[in-house]
């Protein structure tokens, strides 16, 4: 189980899981998110914190990003908005 949809299933806030964990609820924030990896030993005090409803590979394996919403000019390199020709 992803660490979120335990936060959810027992209606545990972010803030109060971090706290449990001594971390900063914003690194879980984004941990959650896919924006940070788990460390491996935050990863084994999660599974010990939720009696082994979130596993080791489940927390350490990454999220797929999703794809951007823009596109890069072939001219001049820049970023541009999706469905955006540079001319």
């Amino acid at each position: 189980m992803k660490l979120i949809d335990y936060l959810k299933k027992h209606g545990i806030s972010i803030n109060e899981m971090a706290r449990q964990l001594g971390v900063s609820t914003n690194f879980l924030w984004m941990c959650t998110k896919g924006m940070r990896k788990i460390p491996l030993d935050l990863a084994q005090d999660i599974v010990k914190l939720t009696n082994n409803e979130c596993t080791i590979p489940e927390l350490i394996t990454p999220m797929p990003k999703k794809e951007k919403e823009s596109n890069i000019c072939e001219c001049c390199g820049r970023r541009l908005p999706k469905n955006v020709k540079h001319t």
